[in-house]
């Protein structure tokens, strides 16, 4: 809250107001000389006083000149930064194209492998030499990956050469056209020339950025203002003091004038050069360290086989599932200053330390949907979940059966944060080691705590009411002929009996109403084949009446 927000506020690393400071310190310390002196300054303070208004012109056009500075530092800032995120990007996506091209032909896994292996190498080689041509850092920070598999002759070759990237690059085209010809990438040459594209792309995007890194910005311009900076720090006292004749409003408005604006001219002079190592620099190492980590992900035998799906083909079934309850959490990088973390990513490292397996505790299943209180619907789940499992050890949280376990205290004094969310029957249920309604027994996993939701019964009551349509009509049959009513009409009641189960049972797990639409639909053919022959005992008693 507050608290955050002054730290901020009186943050030093990385602020331009220690800087500036300097400047308007000395600027508030010459308002107090001069007010001490004001006799010794008498003539060259009564000469300030007509020049007043030229003096607050001078002040307007310097600000207009360091505000424009500063538009054009934080440009070339936000250009760098998104032509070395387009730069990654575009190589980043021709290297993953070029994985997924590769034959899945058993006879070339050798040859496959070497080309992928060899490929990741040469792409964080040429993604370092980028932002090498344009970052001023040291090597040491730095760091490709192992290129120890390369040949020597070609790797002292690439030491030794001044444009490494044109050549990286070259050598990346003729790695693909060579495995082109031996079938490793056995794809049409017009989906294979977007691989080419991307490779252009990325190549012309490090040449651009290499433009901010070159062409500073005009000398003459910098000099201008830091020459007009200095002259108005050494006479904006002299001017204070005949405007107001107070020694400490003199001082402070001087102080508040120069800090402004040295201040300003000094966030253009951190953003004019985004690459080095500056904390208001771009992370160059960080990002090439990223870099090599997704391009080593791309190896990864997992990330080239997609997940099977097992489940309904069924349209109409589809739902939404919250993100924290299938482990999908988010891993977006917060941005230092006002923003607050979100609870989500302070509980991603317990949530990847939890593990499959039960431990020695007494476990019982972590309430996950919404419970009835007094006060109306209140998910108990998102406002109390959180804080639960910070709370809890995380050696102690485990995951069972698609579900969250937590020993029973932490859960108890989950139920105490609740302030009321479960009834009193259900927390006396709890206590006693017996579930109820409004919470689950401990073999009900996440995927079953949705049996009440409308989605998961709708096609077992749809046909339950099919059959009841079905019965209806066979009862409406059974008052024709006699001898045949008597047997339809206990087929309908049968039918009828069936139905409210099925209706009754609609509302278990997906699980159990998966196999209650099997059976239902078995019911309803059974129904539609008596109520045919029902209707073909009415045809033969109405064209025979001693039958009748």
């Amino acid at each position: 809250g507050a608290l955050t927000e002054c730290r901020f506020l009186l943050r030093l690393r990385g602020s331009v107001l220690p800087k500036a400071a300097v400047f308007a310190m000395l600027s508030a310390a010459i308002t107090i000389a001069v007010h001490l002196h004001y006799d010794s300054f008498g003539v060259l303070l009564d000469g300030a006083v007509g020049g007043t208004p030229v003096w607050a012109s001078v002040t307007t056009v310097l600000g207009v000149l360091i505000v424009f500075r500063t538009n054009q530092a934080y440009s070339r800032y936000w250009e760098g930064a998104t032509l070395l995120k387009q730069v990654r990007g575009e190589w980043l996506n021709a290297c993953s194209s070029l994985i997924a091209f590769s034959s899945p032909d058993p006879a070339l896994e050798e040859e496959v492998g070497k080309f992928q292996h060899q490929l990741v190498r040469f792409m964080s080689l040429l993604y370092c030499s980028a932002l090498q041509q344009v970052a001023l850092v040291g090597n040491d920070a730095m760091a490709v990956l192992d290129v120890g598999g390369l040949d020597e002759q070609s790797m002292q070759y690439l030491a030794e050469c001044e444009e490494r990237g044109d050549v990286l690059l070259q050598w990346i085209r003729r790695l693909i056209m060579h495995n082109m010809s031996i079938g490793v990438i056995p794809v049409p040459p017009p989906i294979l020339s977007r691989v080419f594209q991307e490779l252009s792309r990325g190549h012309v995007g490090a040449k651009d950025v290499q433009k901010i890194a070159e062409f500073p910005f005009p000398f003459p311009y910098t000099q201008l203002i830091v020459v007009v900076l200095v002259a108005h720090t050494l006479f904006t006292p002299f001017f204070a003091i005949v405007l107001t004749r107070c020694p400490v409003w003199a001082s402070v408005l001087t102080f508040i004038s120069v800090l402004s604006l040295w201040s300003t001219n000094y966030i253009a002079v951190e953003l004019e050069q985004p690459f080095g190592e500056d904390v208001n620099d771009l992370p160059i190492a960080s990002m090439m360290t990223e870099m090599n980590h997704r391009l080593a992900a791309l190896l990864d035998e997992r990330a080239n086989s997609p997940a099977d799906y097992s489940g309904t083909l069924d349209t109409t079934s589809l739902k939404t599932v919250s993100c924290l309850d299938c482990m999908f959490l988010s891993t977006k990088k917060q941005v230092s200053g006002f923003s607050k973390p979100r609870n989500s990513n302070a509980m991603a490292p317990k949530y990847s330390a939890m593990t499959a397996a039960v431990s020695s505790f007494s476990f019982r299943s972590m309430p996950t949907r919404s419970v009835s209180s007094s006060s109306g619907e209140e998910d108990w789940h998102h406002k109390h979940h959180h804080e639960v499992l910070a709370n809890c050890p995380v050696e102690q949280i485990g995951v069972h059966s698609g579900k969250l376990v937590l020993p029973e205290p932490y859960l108890a004094a989950a139920l105490e944060r609740s302030g009321g969310g479960l009834d009193g029957r259900a927390e006396a249920q709890l206590a006693a080691g017996t579930p109820s309604n409004n919470l689950p027994p401990p073999e009900v996993g996440l995927s079953e705590m949705a049996n009440d939701s409308p989605e998961v019964a709708e096609r077992p009551a749809e046909t339950a009411r099919r059959s009841q349509e079905v019965a209806e009509r066979l009862a409406e049959t059974a008052t024709r002929p006699p001898e045949v009513a008597e047997g339809l009409a206990e087929t309908a009641r049968r039918s009828q009996e069936v139905a409210e189960r099925l209706a009754e049972m609609a509302r278990r797990p997906p699980e159990v109403a998966e196999k209650l639409a099997e059976m239902a639909r078995g019911s309803l053919e059974v129904a539609e084949r008596l109520a045919e022959l029902a209707a073909r005992s009415a045809e033969v008693v109405g064209r025979s009446p001693q039958v009748a």
